[in-house]
This record gives C-alpha cells, sequence and structure tokens, in this order.
C-alpha cells in the first residue's frame, strides 16, 4: 500500500508541475499580449520561452498519464482474449514500454547534461539559460519509467 501512496504522489506531484509549467506559459503569453497592445511594445523572447517550455509540460504530465493508463488503447480483440494472453500481453506490453521509455530517458539525460555542463543559452534578444528545462524534461521522464516499473510489479495486486 505505501508503494501505491508514493505512486500516486509522485504521479500528482509531477501533474502539479507541469500545470504550473502552463501557468507560466499563459502568463508570459499574456503579459506579452497586453504589452504589445497597450504600450505598443512587446515583450522580448517570449516566444523562444514559450518554446522551451512547452516540452516540459509534456515529460511533466507524462508520469500521470502512465500512471492514470490514460494512452490510447485498442481493445476490441483484447475483450475476446484468453485470461492467459491478456497476462501476456499485458507484461509485453510493459516491458517494451519500459524500455522505450528508459532508451528515451537515456537520451533525454545526455542532452540535459551536456546543456548543463555547457550552461546552454537560449539564442533569443533576450538569452535566457535552457539547461533547467532540459533536466525538468528528464526528471518528468525518469518518473514516467518509475512509474512503469512500478506498475510492471504491481500487476499481480490487481
Amino acid at each position: 500500500m505505501k508503494t501505491r501512496s508514493l505512486f500516486i504522489m509522485l504521479s500528482s506531484m509531477s501533474l502539479g508541475a507541469s500545470s504550473l509549467v502552463v501557468g507560466v506559459i499563459a502568463f508570459i503569453g499574456a503579459a506579452d499580449a497586453i504589452s504589445s497592445a497597450f504600450l505598443s511594445r512587446p515583450i522580448e523572447a517570449v516566444q523562444e520561452l514559450s518554446e522551451t517550455l512547452l516540452p516540459v509540460t509534456f515529460f511533466l504530465a507524462l508520469p500521470f498519464a502512465q500512471a492514470a493508463k490514460s494512452h490510447v488503447s485498442i481493445d476490441v480483440l483484447y475483450v475476446h482474449m484468453p485470461n492467459a494472453l491478456k497476462r501476456l500481453g499485458f507484461y509485453l506490453d510493459k516491458l517494451v514500454t519500459v524500455f522505450v521509455l528508459v532508451a528515451l530517458t537515456y537520451a533525454i539525460w545526455s542532452y540535459a547534461l551536456a546543456s548543463l555542463e555547457a550552461r546552454e543559452l537560449a539564442s533569443a534578444a533576450y538569452q535566457f539559460p535552457i539547461y533547467p528545462a532540459k533536466i525538468a524534461s528528464a526528471v518528468g521522464m525518469s518518473l514516467a519509467v518509475l512509474i512503469e516499473i512500478i506498475m510492471l510489479f504491481q500487476a499481480d495486486d490487481e
């Protein structure tokens, strides 16, 4: 039961962080629109900042989608399968998903750490660091892997 609580807490915190980032994107977009309309002067680098933060929203929301089993599935044949085949399909699905997520997580962490090491900045009129966004994306992807592994080992509990 403690594992289930951790599972729910991690996925909910990740979704909350993703929602916060969406709020930041909306706020800076609105501020830019207001500045452009009333001051005739747009805020520099808003588009670049939004582009940098948008992937973060996806990767931080992914753990919740994994935990809630919110992905698209086609179960037309699944409902007619014998239980043994359903179980095999479940484990095959989880193993392939973990493999793909681990490969993606490795790649994302490689890019994030290289960005951190270089102290990568956005190439915009106003330069800002983009490595925090890459690290946040890598953390979200790592949580998705962790949740998928937990789901794999909790299959017998359901």
